[in-house]
C-alpha cells in the first residue's frame, strides 16, 4: 500500500519528512535528505540552474 505525505490541518499536501521518503522509497535518510534538497530546489528553478552558479542550502 502506498502512503501519501502528510497533510496539514486544512488537508493540503506538506513537504515529506526525510523519514518518511527513506520508508517509502526504500532509501538511507542521508539520501532521502538530499533527495528533499533536490525537490526544493526544483521547485525554485524549474528551468534547473543558472550557468556558472552553484547552491547549497543547509538541511
Amino acid at each position: 500500500m502506498r502512503t501519501a505525505p502528510p497533510l496539514d490541518a486544512d488537508g493540503v499536501l506538506q513537504e515529506p519528512t526525510p523519514e518518511w521518503v527513506a520508508a517509502r522509497f526504500g532509501v538511507s535518510l542521508e539520501e532521502a535528505e538530499w533527495t528533499l534538497v533536490l525537490y526544493r530546489f526544483s521547485m525554485l528553478y524549474p528551468e534547473g540552474p543558472e550557468p556558472g552558479r552553484f547552491y547549497c542550502e543547509a538541511l
